[in-house]
C-alpha cells in the first residue's frame, strides 16, 4: 500500500514538472519572457529620441576649415584663408560684389538661381563672386564647371573650397599652396594670401591689419 502511494507521489510530482516545463517553454518562446515588453519599449524609446535630435547646422566657417585641412592645409593656413573669406564676402558664400549688385539691379540670391540654371554669362561677365569674390574669368570657369561636376550650386561652401584648391595647384600658385601646406602662422597666411592671390586694390598696412586679426581669432576658435 505504502509503495503504490509512494509511486502515485512520484508520478503527480513528474506530471506537474513536465507540466511547468511545457508552461514556461511556450511563454518565454512565444513573448519574450517578462522582460520582453521592457526591451521592446526601450527600443522604440529610443529610436524617437534619436530622430527628435536637433542637429545645429554646420557654421561657413566650419565647413570652409574642415574642408581645407582635408585637402593638406594646415590650420593656420587655413585660417589665414579663412581671415580673407571673412574680409571679402563676411562668409557669404552666394555674395555678389556690390557693384555689380547696383550695376544688374539684382540680389545675390537672383544672381545666383541665374548662374546656376545658365540665363547669364557668369564666366566672362567679370563680376566677383563667392566667398573669395572669384572675378577672373578662368576662376569662374573653374568654379562653374565644379558645381556642373559636384551638382551642387554655384554658391556650395564645399564647391568652391575645391574650386579655390583646383586653383591654388595650378604654377601661378603652387609656391602659395606649398606655403599654406607648411606655415605656423595665421597671421603670415593671411597676408601672404591677400597679396598673392586676391589682390585687392587696397593693400594698405591697415587693410592687411584687418585680415591678420581675423586670422588670429579663428585661429583661437578652431585651436
Amino acid at each position: 500500500m505504502k509503495t503504490k502511494t509512494w509511486g502515485c507521489i512520484v508520478i503527480t510530482i513528474l506530471l506537474i514538472s513536465i507540466a511547468l516545463v511545457f508552461f514556461f517553454a511556450f511563454y518565454i518562446g512565444t513573448s519574450g519572457g517578462p522582460d520582453a515588453k521592457t526591451s521592446e519599449e526601450y527600443t522604440i524609446s529610443t529610436i524617437k529620441t534619436t530622430n527628435d535630435v536637433v542637429h545645429k547646422p554646420v557654421s561657413v566657417e566650419r565647413q570652409v576649415y574642415d574642408t581645407l585641412v582635408k585637402f593638406g592645409i594646415s590650420p593656420a593656413g587655413a585660417c589665414g584663408i579663412l581671415a580673407n573669406a571673412k574680409a571679402e564676402s563676411n562668409l557669404s558664400p552666394n555674395n555678389l560684389e556690390n557693384f555689380y549688385n547696383r550695376k544688374f539691379a539684382i540680389s545675390d540670391v537672383e544672381y545666383t538661381n541665374l548662374a546656376d540654371k545658365g540665363e547669364i554669362d557668369f564666366v566672362h561677365d567679370a563680376a566677383g563672386y563667392g566667398l573669395w569674390q572669384f572675378t577672373y574669368y578662368s576662376f569662374k570657369q573653374v568654379l562653374f564647371d565644379m558645381a556642373r561636376t559636384n551638382g551642387t550650386s554655384v554658391s556650395d561652401v564645399r564647391t568652391q573650397v575645391e574650386t579655390l584648391i583646383e586653383i591654388l595647384k595650378t604654377p601661378e600658385f603652387s609656391k602659395l599652396f606649398r606655403f599654406l601646406k607648411e606655415t605656423n602662422s595665421p597671421e603670415n597666411a593671411a597676408k601672404e594670401f591677400m597679396l598673392v592671390f586676391e589682390r585687392p586694390a587696397n593693400q594698405s598696412e591697415s587693410a592687411i591689419a584687418t585680415r591678420v586679426v581675423f586670422a588670429t581669432e579663428f585661429y583661437k576658435i578652431f585651436n
